[in-house]
């Protein structure tokens, strides 16, 4: 009998979360064709509806709040993109762990801040994602070369040059293994 509860409870749970991915995939196709006013209701929605399911994974929320806050970027309203990506990195971030939903929403958070002139606090998130993408075995990918070229980008608005170069040359090693698998 308990079992037969768990199931029902499983299988309910599944059908909000698959509604709610359902806007969500719409939602940034829309984003991503600049469809912006299409785009916000349906990404709203989405975590809206994950919000509200008992016991959702935080990942569940991160993988909304990324797309989410990723309209709002393209679009330069920082100040819209901001709560969204500090709540994606705070969801993600645990004592000890390293995942790629964490270190994309370093990534994420550190450019805005660079964007908004907030030079400073971009530094910690984007070297974390810096750390993070070789922990996660995206060492060599398309994430960490643009982790890289946002935080070189940094570095050279704090006017630490050589340091900026050497990013600029680990960037410069990523992109050629990308082109070597292509």
């Amino acid at each position: 009998m308990l079992r037969r509860r768990r199931r029902e409870k499983g299988a309910a749970s599944q059908k909000p979360l698959a509604y709610s991915a359902t806007l969500v995939n719409l939602g940034d196709l829309y984003r991503i064709e600049k469809r912006f006013a299409e785009a916000q209701p349906l990404l709203a929605k989405g975590l809206e509806v994950r919000e509200q399911i008992v016991g959702v994974q935080k990942s569940a929320l991160v993988e909304v709040l990324g797309p989410y806050g990723g309209m709002f970027f393209v679009q330069a309203k920082y100040a819209e993109a901001q709560p969204l990506w500090e709540r994606a990195v705070t969801l993600s971030d645990q004592p000890g762990t390293a995942s790629v939903l964490l270190a994309q929403s370093l990534n994420n958070l550190g450019e805005l801040y660079r964007r908004m002139g907030k030079l400073n606090e971009a530094e910690k998130p984007l070297k974390r994602a810096y750390e993070m993408w070789p922990k996660v075995n995206l060492g060599e990918s398309d994430r960490m070369l643009l982790t890289c070229e946002h935080y070189a980008a940094l570095l050279t608005q704090l006017g630490r040059d050589t340091e900026a170069k050497e990013i600029e040359q680990h960037a410069d090693r990523v992109r050629k293994k990308l082109s070597e698998r292509h």
